[in-house]
């Protein structure tokens, strides 16, 4: 009896460790994308003010467009940013 319950315990504790790596997983990858997408969208738009004249480069710096706001927004660090700073030394 005691190994009926050991079986099925196991069975759920295998399952649920496989959803988290799985989602640990899928969740890190998204967040390498949009990391990748934001760095896309920020060199583009320093592409953009460099092909524009200085006084011209200056205005369009102070009103970036809403998709340059929200890449800067995505690219601020995440939680543990400090711990993967000190990991990369």
């Amino acid at each position: 009896m005691y190994s009926v319950i050991f079986a099925v315990v196991l069975s759920v504790a295998s399952m649920v460790a496989t959803t988290a790596i799985l989602s640990l997983v899928m969740f890190s990858g998204l967040r390498r994308l949009d990391n990748l997408t934001a760095d896309d969208v920020l060199r583009d738009w320093d592409m953009q003010l460099a092909l524009l004249a200085p006084e011209q480069r200056e205005r369009a710096r102070l009103m970036p467009p809403a998709e340059v706001i929200s890449a800067m927004v995505r690219r601020t660090p995440r939680r543990w940013s400090a711990a993967r700073a000190i990991a990369r030394r």
